[in-house]
């Protein structure tokens, strides 16, 4: 330990690389430059979520199978090649092979989202107009799986060498590399592919660390590659940087970004043109379907005696994630169910919305969990989903205690923005895995009070192909879990689509349906509305009453207030 001592010999002390600082890459870093901080040409960017990727000229890769010099520099893993190593062209460019090394996570985002980790192979352009003056870099992105692993990185992901850093924090380009005994032969064809590539993003920018020259074409492959947790594990303990060796998305400025021939648009807030011509999973059922969800359920007056809803979901591990429009828990494949008549319908997930898309006599409550079920047995068996949707009220004194279990391991949206809500991209997945008692969202008896019709998913692609069951009974969540969600699931406005028509189909549920109290009517409010009673038409004391106009208002007993100033609820009930 230093303890009290002072070493003299340094006029400034460079300070680290990551957490990314660009008043710290411009002034105090190894390689500083004030480009790093005020350039207009800077990378990483946000990439565009392309629709359709654009027809492009092939790119060509002849990188093959090359001995390699695996290291550690301190801020990443890196693979150096021989001076007369593989190459790319795309038209008549052409880029010598240098080094590939890489980033956790990516640095380029796609529609505001990061993948799980990104390989960036640097070339030196050798043929064109501005030979041995430029970069060329193909920056492959990889997405975390639960099942797959990556066969290129399976080539030396268990040699990766340590960071020479002790403390795993020094990331600057001074000192010795750790250098691994694993020299190759690598297959660099196994990243690369041996079809070229011809759907891809480029643009003109800069190095993503410091001196952040502007002298790079990027190529970024629309096709990512699959990384097994395992690996990725392996790269994050050997790069050292826990928060990750990544530098965000700077400003686009006045460039352009080549790549897409349509860029996809978010799906929320709902637009239904939108939903079936511009975002992922667009079809015109979306907008035209007769058989749509959500819809604005009947508002119960008295409730129909149904066949009961056994559901025998019980205690499973899951998976919490967030992928980018929802939380979702995923169950395996072999857990629970629940039956109605000869119909068997197999859970697959549990999903939120905040509010909640179906909507009771023209009210929507605060949140919904749709848990989503294939049938299994039944005439429509493994071609229709069974969804068991319950709702959920705001509460000031009440929590839910099946809500408790996960309810602070939320992941993030994996979109910064936190407005990017479509499918494509990585998930965040949380670190709890659980068990979770499914018991406490559905309870121990049957499901007699229901509504039920055929619909639709509530997202695109909107398919027509769900039988919907919704408890009429409501669950209570605090304000407080409520909240959570919300910030969560990241869409201030609400992950929700808004009911659709009913067309020509039924709703069963009620046996008689409860009217409006609005505009009165006397023989409805004795009848047919929620709290109907007869003093509502033939009560002798009523109000409100016609008061008369004052000539000289009484003198009167005083009424003393005492109301001060109090924290409120402000709300809507209808």
């Amino acid at each position: 330990g230093l303890h009290d001592r002072s070493v003299a010999g340094c006029r400034s002390v460079a300070k680290s690389w990551y957490p990314y600082d660009p008043h710290v890459w411009a002034n105090e870093v190894h390689g500083a430059n004030p480009l790093c901080h005020d350039g207009h040409m800077q990378s990483p960017i946000d990439l565009p979520d392309c629709l359709r990727p654009a027809e492009r000229h092939p790119i060509h890769l002849s990188w093959g199978s090359r001995e390699v010099v695996l290291k550690n520099n301190g801020h990443t893993v890196q693979l150096d090649v021989p001076a007369t190593a593989g190459k790319f062209n795309i038209g008549a460019n052409e880029y010598q092979l240098r080094q590939c090394h890489f980033h956790t996570g990516s640095e380029h985002t796609v529609g505001g989202r990061q993948l799980d980790m990104v390989v960036h192979c640097v070339h030196v352009q050798t043929a064109g107009p501005m030979a041995n003056q430029r970069f060329g870099v193909l920056g492959i992105f990889f997405e975390a799986s639960d099942t797959a692993s990556d066969a290129f990185l399976a080539q030396f992901v268990d040699h990766l060498p340590a960071n020479p850093d002790g403390s795993h924090r020094r990331l600057s380009t001074v000192g010795a590399d750790t250098v691994s005994s694993f020299t190759g032969p690598v297959d660099f064809g196994l990243l690369s592919g041996t079809a070229p590539i011809t759907e891809y993003y480029s643009y003109n920018g800069s190095l993503t660390t410091p001196p952040c020259s502007e002298v790079v074409d990027w190529y970024v492959p629309i096709h990512r590659h699959k990384v097994s947790r395992e690996q990725l594990a392996k790269f994050t303990a050997a790069i050292g940087v826990a928060e990750g060796n990544y530098r965000p998305p700077q400003g686009l400025h006045d460039r352009s970004v080549e790549g897409c021939r349509s860029v996809a648009k978010p799906w929320y807030p709902y637009d239904a043109k939108v939903w079936a011509n511009e975002v992922h999973g667009a079809n015109p059922l979306c907008q035209d379907g007769h058989m749509q969800s959500p819809i604005d359920l009947p508002q119960c007056l008295e409730v129909e005696a149904r066949p009961p809803i056994q559901v025998s979901w019980g205690k499973h591990d899951v998976v919490l994630k967030n992928n980018g429009h929802t939380v979702q828990l995923d169950v395996p494949a072999t857990a629970g169910k629940f039956n109605i008549g000869a119909n068997e319908y197999q859970l697959r997930q549990c999903h939120f919305h905040t509010g909640s898309e179906h909507t009771v006599g023209g009210r929507q409550l605060d949140m919904v969990v749709h848990c989503v079920h294939v049938q299994t047995a039944g005439p429509m068996a493994n071609q229709r989903f069974g969804v068991l949707g319950i709702f959920f009220e705001a509460s000031d004194t009440a929590s839910d205690a099946f809500l408790a279990q996960f309810v602070d391991h939320l992941p993030a949206n994996p979109d910064g923005s936190h407005r990017r809500l479509s499918t494509v991209g990585a998930d965040t997945v949380s670190s709890f895995t659980g068990p979770v008692d499914f018991g406490l969202l559905s309870g121990t008896a049957p499901i007699t009070e229901y509504y039920s019709y055929n619909g639709s998913l509530t997202t695109p692609p909107c398919s027509e192909v769900v039988d919907w069951y919704v408890p009429i009974h409501r669950h209570k969540v605090s304000r407080e879990q409520l909240a959570k969600f919300t910030a969560a699931i990241g869409v201030a406005e609400g992950n929700y689509r808004p009911p659709q028509g009913l067309h020509d189909r039924s709703v069963a549920g009620c046996r008689s349906v409860a009217k409006s109290w609005y505009p009165y009517d006397p023989h409805v409010w004795a009848n047919e509305v929620h709290g109907a009673n007869p003093l509502c038409h033939d009560g002798h004391m009523q109000s409100p009453i016609d008061l008369p106009d004052c000539l000289r208002p009484a003198e009167r007993h005083p009424i003393h207030l005492s109301w001060g100033s109090r924290e409120v609820v402000l709300k809507n009930n209808g």
